[in-house]
């Protein structure tokens, strides 16, 4: 049975911040065409991120109106 190696928490929150190093992109990306497990992972952060940003701004509007 072949052994594969799945994508960390810190390279997938990278890679979905766009922040990942250009090195470790290219193995990431190919690792990502062939593990439903990462991609599925992946989805998810990105999902978390997306919720984090938007907590953000609600938050951000939300001390704007009430400094006026």
């Amino acid at each position: 049975m072949v052994s594969v190696e799945h994508i960390g928490e810190e390279d997938l929150e990278q890679y979905a911040m766009r922040t990942i190093p250009e090195s470790a992109c290219a193995a990431l990306v190919w690792h990502l065409l062939v593990c439903q497990s990462c991609r599925d992972r992946l989805e998810a952060t990105e999902g978390y991120l997306a919720a984090m940003r938007s907590a953000a701004a609600i938050k951000a509007a939300a001390m704007k109106a009430a400094a006026k």
